[in-house]
């Protein structure tokens, strides 16, 4: 190799080492730094360049304790501008000439000496307390009892939402510098919606009072002409939102005469503003020390009603392995985690890698991540229940998050997903009696099969605590159903039946309902057949009996529906409503087929089957025997019983060649 190429090939280990080794650690009282590629210098020699330092917790939050270096260790002047969003500390720094990054160091609990720089163009979201504010002086009473949310750096005074989170009444309060190298004459003007003031250089210039539409003052409407003379001038427009819609902005109107003939806005031009950085790299003072740092964004979001879920993905910037604790009791592991935020309240977090732990808040602004997916798109509704079921419900005692929950998992009736939510619910001591039911009432049907003894004492609950008749004979329905068909506990139903049938008169047609359903499963066939009649009874005229007969068949129809469709609920209040409008379907086969078909769906496979034989012994000469039997086959090899399904499809195929069942039955290997 020719000596000129060995001796570049030299430089290029050389030069590839001094990259890869990691810049000494020039502020020793501090745990840890973020490390900025300058991107662009800022537009005034004193703006220096902006930090969003991502202290989490582990530092000030102001960024008072943050210390400022450049790549050659010189320690650069800087200043504190306050807490901005997601939990970074607003910086400016004014590096050298040749600066190529800068290191800001922080976790010291030592304050940084602060330089005197210009500060860029902040918005400042601040809470709005409760109480008149019809005027500035009203105004200004209530910012002093305000809080900071965050502090943002912006490029304009231009704004249609609360930038920091959710809530609709909030102040924002925009404060900036304007360099003027000339002396001009400029007419500003301001649209809010609500009320509006404009300050420069602390003298009041324009007031929009009281509650407003921004249409109102969009044309230069509440114009005002100042006198810039050459220096730095403070601009300081101040805006407060009282509920819903908001609006803020500062134009500049060009006037001709008395005349608006344009509006444009006070750009970023016209302010002093800082340069950009990019964070690169977030470490510890040891190579491997833990940094629990965080970050996060804003995924996707999807609405529920007049509600939101929010996917929020969340990462350790040192991409370590953390323990995730959040405010709403979730718990989850790993480097990068992504979760379901129930609603857009601001939810705390602590984040834990080893003994180091990080704090901070995730804020859902108003405006919405661009990502929407869609609840009735069965692949976004897994892909939210997925994510809701992986970070649990274990440690969650917020009522309103499991409510949400609940909701969203109830959308699939009877799934196995609301058991622990309902758990939750009623395991906390703030929920209200009808959050409490709506959790009962789903633990007591989402957990027939898997947990039967927890539904039972769910609709023994629900009974107890019923309030009106009509929402406990609808509950006692369901449980006697339960009962009946789901344990084959024939005691209870009757148990159930004296204590809360109370209120249904004798001759009811719910009431022998009721008592046909037990006397048939228990075998007593005299007895049902006694309440049969009595459910025949006002049915035997020919014109009432056509109607009935007519309307069953809709009400079958919809039942079946609803059953194909996954509505297994609204089902069941089909079969309720069908076995009291056309009794009679009940001693012809139809009626039994289609709840057979709903307890199987259901995964009664003992019910299901006890209704089939109910209904064979009640009458041998079904006219739809052969449909029975099918149904029975399909049940026995749902159960696992091929055996006897065989017997049956073999029956089928052979003794009614002709029925249309016969053909999927010989396709069965029998």
């Amino acid at each position: 190799m020719p000596w000129k190429q060995l001796l570049a090939l030299c430089f290029a280990l050389v030069a590839t080492t001094f990259a890869q080794q990691r810049a000494m650690w020039h502020h020793a009282t501090s745990p840890y730094r973020a490390v900025f590629e300058i991107q662009m210098p800022g537009n005034h020699p004193k703006a220096g360049v902006l930090l969003q330092v991502p202290t989490s917790g582990l530092g000030s939050d102001e960024g008072d304790d943050v210390f400022c270096f450049d790549d050659r260790g010189k320690q650069l002047p800087r200043m504190s501008i306050g807490a901005g969003l997601n939990n970074q500390a607003i910086v400016i720094a004014e590096p050298t000439k040749d600066s190529k990054r800068i290191y800001a160091y922080f976790g010291s609990k030592s304050a940084a000496p602060s330089a005197n720089m210009l500060q860029p163009l902040i918005c400042e979201v601040r809470t709005l307390p409760e109480g008149e504010a019809k005027n500035w002086t009203e105004l200004e009473q209530l910012l002093k009892k305000s809080k900071s949310i965050a502090k943002i750096p912006v490029t304009k005074i231009s704004e249609v939402s609360n930038l920091a989170d959710s809530r609709e009444r909030f102040a924002m309060n925009y404060t900036g510098l304007h360099h003027s190298k000339q002396p001009r004459k400029v007419w500003l003007f301001i649209a809010t919606d609500d009320c509006g003031y404009l300050f420069v250089n602390g003298k009041p210039i324009i007031e929009r009072n009281g509650v407003n539409s921004v249409w109102n003052s969009l044309r230069g409407e509440n114009r005002k002409e100042v006198d810039f003379q050459p220096g730095i001038h403070e601009i300081k427009l101040v805006a407060a939102n009282f509920e819903k819609d908001f609006a803020v902005a500062l134009g500049q109107a060009h006037v001709q005469g008395n005349k608006v003939v344009k509006t444009s806005f006070f750009e970023g031009a016209e302010f002093i503003l800082s340069g950009k950085t990019s964070l690169t790299l977030v470490e510890g003072k040891g190579k491997t020390s833990p940094v629990p740092a965080f970050w996060y964004k804003h995924a996707s979001y999807m609405a529920l009603g007049n509600d939101f879920l929010n996917e929020i993905e969340c990462g350790t910037y040192s991409e370590q392995e953390a323990d995730w604790t959040f405010g709403d009791g979730v718990v989850l592991k790993g480097a990068k985690i992504n979760r379901v935020v129930c609603g857009l309240d601001t939810l705390s977090v602590r984040v834990a890698i080893k003994r180091a732990t990080a704090r901070g808040q995730i804020s859902f602004p108003a405006a919405a991540p661009a990502k929407t997916l869609n609840i009735n798109n069965q692949k976004d509704y897994e892909y939210y229940g997925g994510l809701l079921i992986n970070q649990g419900v274990k440690d969650v005692d917020d009522v309103k998050a499991l409510a949400l929950q609940l909701r969203y998992f109830a959308r699939k009736d009877c799934h196995p997903s609301q058991i622990p939510v309902a758990k939750a619910i009623l395991a906390t001591k703030r929920t209200t009696n009808e959050l409490r039911d709506e959790a009962l009432i789903c633990l007591a049907r989402s957990a027939s099969v898997s947990e039967p003894k927890l539904a039972e004492e769910a609709f023994d609950r629900l009974l107890r605590g019923a309030g009106n008749k009509e929402t406990r004979i609808a509950y006692l329905g369901e449980a006697i159903e339960f009962a009946v068909f789901c344990l084959r506990d024939y005691q209870l139903a009757e148990k159930w039946l004296r204590q809360h049938g109370r209120t249904l008169k004798k001759g009811s047609k719910t009431l022998a309902n009721f008592n046909m359903d037990i006397a048939l499963q228990s075998g007593n066939i005299k007895e049902a057949a006694g309440y049969f009649t009595e459910l025949l009874e006002g049915k035997r005229l020919g014109e009432t009996q056509r109607e009935a007969a007519v309307r069953g068949k809709s009400l079958q129809q919809e039942a079946l529906l609803a059953l194909n469709a996954g509505r297994i609920i609204e089902a069941h209040e089909k079969l309720s409503q069908w076995a009291i409008e056309a009794p009679m379907d009940r001693g012809n086969g139809s009626f039994s087929l289609t709840r057979a078909k709903y307890f199987r769906k259901r995964g009664w496979l003992d019910g299901a089957l006890g209704e089939l034989d109910g209904a064979i012994l009640a009458d041998p000469l079904l006219p739809n025997l052969p449909d029975v039997e099918f149904e029975k086959a399909k049940i026995y090899e749902q159960a696992g019983n091929k055996e006897k399904a065989k017997e049956l499809y073999k029956k089928i195929a052979v003794e009614y060649p002709n029925h249309p069942a016969a053909e999927e039955a010989s396709t069965k290997r029998w």
